[in-house]
């Protein structure tokens, strides 16, 4: 007879083990292209969360967050030149 489950207790996942299937796994818990860079903006501005920042150094790729800081640099290096040309006669 199975001892009764507690609702604190987390349930088993369907059969998805992560040391069965490492690929599965990895792309499960790896950030999207639009995590990076929603978290890449937020962190510009100074408005991320700690809980973001968390689950970015827990799941993030380090080359993800490379290329977005990289373009997000130079967009805003852009911008400023935009400006500047624009206010100066």
């Amino acid at each position: 007879m199975a001892a009764p489950r507690h609702d604190h207790e987390s349930p088993k996942t369907c059969g998805l083990d992560p040391q069965d299937n490492g690929d599965l796994a990895t792309e499960a818990t790896s950030l999207t292209w639009a995590q990076t860079i929603l978290s890449g903006l937020s962190a510009a501005i100074g408005i991320q969360s700690a809980a973001t920042r968390d689950r970015d150094f827990a799941r993030g790729s380090l080359l993800q967050f490379v290329v977005v800081g990289v373009v997000l640099t130079g967009l805003f290096i852009g911008a400023l030149l935009l400006v500047v040309t624009s206010l100066l006669p």
